[in-house]
C-alpha cells in the first residue's frame, strides 16, 4: 500500500508538471500564500500552493471585491479549479476532508494569517501574537513556505500545468506548506512537532474547510490584528475576495464626489 501511495504520488506531481508553464512557480516576497490539502484520501500526502500576489493590492487601496483564477478574473492564475480536481478529484469541491489557508507578511510586525469562519458572515475574533519573538518566528515559517533564497518552498517547485503560480508539494518536499502551515506536518520541520511553527501561535489553525470562507487577518504588533477581508473558494476553482466593508464603503465615498461634479458639468 505504502509503495503504492508513493507511485500514485509521484504520478500526480508528473502529470501536473509536465506541460507548459515549466519551470518554477512564481512566487514574490510579500505575496500571500494558499495552501490546499487534503486529511485522507486522493490527494493525501499533497499540498497545492499557490501564490495570490502582493498583500498590499487585498488592503484599503484596492477596497473592492476581486477574483482570482482563470481568464476573466481582476487576478489571473490561470486554472486553479483544473490543479484541483487532478489532485484531489472530481468530487474536490463536495469533500469534507479538505483543508485551506491563507498566510504571507513582509516582516515580523507585519504578517497576514487567515482564520476559518463559522458562517459567511461571522468574523471570527481576530489573531494576536504577544512576543515580538514569536511574530518573527512566524515571519520565518512564512518565508520557509515562499522559498525565496533559500532550497525549497514554492519559489522551487515545478509549476503545474494549469498555472505558472501554483505547485503540488508532497509531505517530504523540502519546506512545503503542511510542514509549516499546519498541524502533523513534515518530520524535520516545523508542523511535526507544533512547537515552532505559525499553527502553535494561531491554534487552532489558520485553515478551515474548503466550504468555509477564510477571515484575513494584518498583524502589525502585540496589540489585536486588524481584518482585512474574507477569501472563499468556489467550486470552479475561483477564489472570491470580499474586503472588510468599512474599506469597501471608504472607496465608494471617494469616487462619489467625482460622479456628482461629473454630473453637475453634465
Amino acid at each position: 500500500m505504502k509503495i503504492y501511495q508513493t507511485t500514485q504520488l509521484a504520478a500526480v506531481i508528473a502529470s501536473l508538471a509536465g506541460a507548459l508553464p515549466a519551470g518554477a512557480a512564481t512566487v514574490a516576497s510579500g505575496d500571500l500564500i494558499l495552501g490546499v490539502r487534503a486529511n485522507g484520501g486522493t490527494g493525501a500526502g499533497i499540498s497545492y500552493v499557490v501564490s495570490l500576489g502582493q498583500a498590499s493590492q487585498y488592503m484599503v487601496a484596492l477596497a473592492t471585491p476581486i477574483t482570482i483564477g482563470d481568464i476573466g478574473s481582476t487576478i489571473y492564475r490561470g486554472n486553479l479549479g483544473q490543479d484541483l480536481t487532478d489532485i484531489y478529484g472530481a468530487g474536490w469541491a463536495a469533500r469534507t476532508d479538505l483543508q485551506w489557508g491563507i498566510a504571507g507578511g513582509t516582516s515580523g510586525n507585519n504578517l497576514f494569517v487567515s482564520e476559518a469562519q463559522s458562517n459567511s458572515i461571522t468574523i471570527p475574533l481576530p489573531w494576536q501574537i504577544n512576543t515580538q519573538s514569536g511574530r518573527n518566528l512566524a515571519f520565518s515559517d512564512i518565508q520557509s513556505i515562499g522559498g525565496i533564497g533559500i532550497v525549497g518552498g514554492l519559489d522551487d517547485a515545478a509549476a503545474t500545468a494549469n498555472s505558472a503560480y501554483a505547485a503540488a508539494e508532497t509531505n517530504s518536499y523540502q519546506n512545503n506548506w503542511r510542514g509549516y502551515m499546519a498541524p502533523g506536518g513534515t518530520p524535520g520541520q516545523a508542523g511535526s512537532t507544533g512547537a515552532v511553527d505559525l499553527y502553535s501561535f494561531a491554534s487552532p489553525g489558520i485553515e478551515g474547510t474548503t466550504a468555509q470562507a477564510l477571515a484575513l487577518f494584518n498583524i502589525t504588533g502585540s496589540s489585536a490584528s486588524t481584518y482585512v477581508g474574507s477569501f472563499s473558494l468556489g467550486s470552479d476553482g475561483t477564489i472570491a475576495f470580499v474586503p472588510e466593508p468599512s474599506s469597501a464603503l471608504l472607496a465608494a465615498a471617494s469616487v462619489l464626489p467625482l460622479f456628482f461634479r461629473r454630473r453637475r458639468i453634465a
